[in-house]
């Protein structure tokens, strides 16, 4: 209970009942001023100069020869292992799987759209060779508001630099018939595509350079780690620093060309399932992004006039117990007033929370139709047929098993594998 002491400030309890009586006006009885408005007059009125159409993007200028190959993992959805954060945080796991899918492919198709890259590939872990990651985590995404944090590593281990992103949706985004087929969180992918691209641009020309040599000698390493040990050294740090580079003659480095366009090749192909996924569960998603957006606006919204309320009414109930001992009858009769008042309030604040969590419900029950899964796929190479199944990160585990095996033959040919 919060006790009023008008003493203090000079406010006579008259006066704190009428403020209260103000509050109770304005948010029961909805009091509305008779007053007209009025439009200024001057620079803001007439005719106005032309303004571009559509949404305002960035003019990319990328001044190098030298294009860093950029791996995009499937981002971490960010799912608590404790169940009960799952209900608190109203995270449905299935969904918040198929986002961490989505949301790569989305980053992805921003990054490409820079031309500031070389090739642009989402991976199932990070793995695979590449001169660059962007590593996401998924915050939060509710369809009205989406963060993600995005984290820059390259091939030595050295971080470049983390940042979070966030992006509310407007309410009345899907009112508008030029935003139909449009996905609500395309902003937030573009800001990360303008983060990593203005990141790229302090890298020097010699520093990009030395990262493509890296990440050739660490790829050439994981097959043949004898042979091009001496190359690398690892920092203090835990950073990864270029001593020398292999001879271009040596014959294992030439070796090692085929295996580097076989696991490249790999990651092309692979990027038509990540992109058949993203196809697949397009309507299903855009339908849960359009049908859960008023109810995510409408809970939060319910959660927020809960607390106010909850507020406005504890004071108005004290206010009135602070002048319960006035004399007049009509300052009787107003705080009898105000403490109904203040009991209306805070009866609404319940009924307010209630309503947060039938909406909270309905959002679980949308959320429960997606799920992620990948298709087999059949690989021939060398007039063999190399056949994938399983999640993308077993497939790519199953491949390079395979290249393994067919550079362990080419090793010892007289040897049967």
């Amino acid at each position: 209970m919060v006790a009023v002491n008008s003493k203090n400030y000079g406010i006579t309890p008259g006066r704190w009942l009428g403020m209260a009586g103000l509050f109770v006006c304005l948010l029961l009885s909805g009091c509305q001023s008779t007053g007209r408005s009025s439009v200024a007059v001057g620079p803001g009125v007439g005719p106005q100069a032309n303004q571009p159409l559509g949404d305002k993007k960035r003019a990319y200028r990328y001044d190098s020869n030298i294009f860093l190959d950029v791996a995009v993992p499937v981002f971490d959805p960010g799912i608590p292992a404790d169940d009960a954060k799952l209900e608190e945080e109203g995270i449905w796991p299935q969904l918040r799987r198929s986002e961490a899918n989505r949301f790569a492919v989305q980053t992805k198709r921003a990054l490409e759209n820079t031309g500031a890259f070389g090739a642009v590939t989402v991976v199932p872990n990070p793995q695979m060779t590449a001169d660059l990651y962007v590593i996401g985590r998924i915050q939060e995404s509710n369809s009205e508001d989406v963060k993600i944090k995005i984290e820059l590593v390259d091939i030595s281990g050295q971080k470049w630099d983390e940042e979070v992103f966030k992006h509310r949706v407007s309410k009345g985004f899907y009112r508008d018939k030029l935003n139909e087929g449009k996905d609500s969180y395309e902003p937030v992918f573009r800001e990360i595509a303008d983060y990593v691209y203005l990141q790229l641009l302090k890298r020097s020309e010699q520093r990009k350079q030395e990262l493509k040599k890296i990440a050739a000698i660490r790829f050439a390493q994981s097959y043949a780690p004898e042979a091009f040990a001496g190359y690398l050294d690892t920092n203090r740090r835990g950073v990864v620093e270029l001593k020398r580079l292999p001879d271009e003659s040596d014959p294992m480095l030439a070796r090692m060309a085929p295996l580097r366009v076989q696991d490249q090749l790999f990651f092309d192909r692979l990027q038509s399932q990540y992109e058949g996924f993203n196809a697949k569960t397009d309507e299903s998603y855009h339908s849960w992004q359009k049908e859960t957006l008023p109810e995510v606006a409408a809970a939060r919204e319910a959660r927020n006039a809960a607390v106010v309320q909850g507020i406005l009414g504890a004071v108005l109930v004290g206010a009135a117990i602070a002048n319960s001992d006035a004399d007049s009858t009509s300052s009787q009769i107003l705080t009898a007033g105000v403490g109904i008042g203040g009991a209306l309030l805070i009866k609404n604040s319940l009924d307010k929370s209630a309503e947060a969590r039938v909406h909270k419900a309905a959002i679980d029950e949308m959320g429960a139709s997606l799920d992620i899964e990948m298709s087999p796929q059949v690989i021939k190479l060398n007039d063999e047929n190399v056949e994938l199944q399983g999640t993308a990160q077993e497939q790519y585990q199953q491949w390079q098993a395979h290249l393994h095996k067919i550079y362990q033959m080419e090793q010892t040919p007289d040897r049967q594998l």
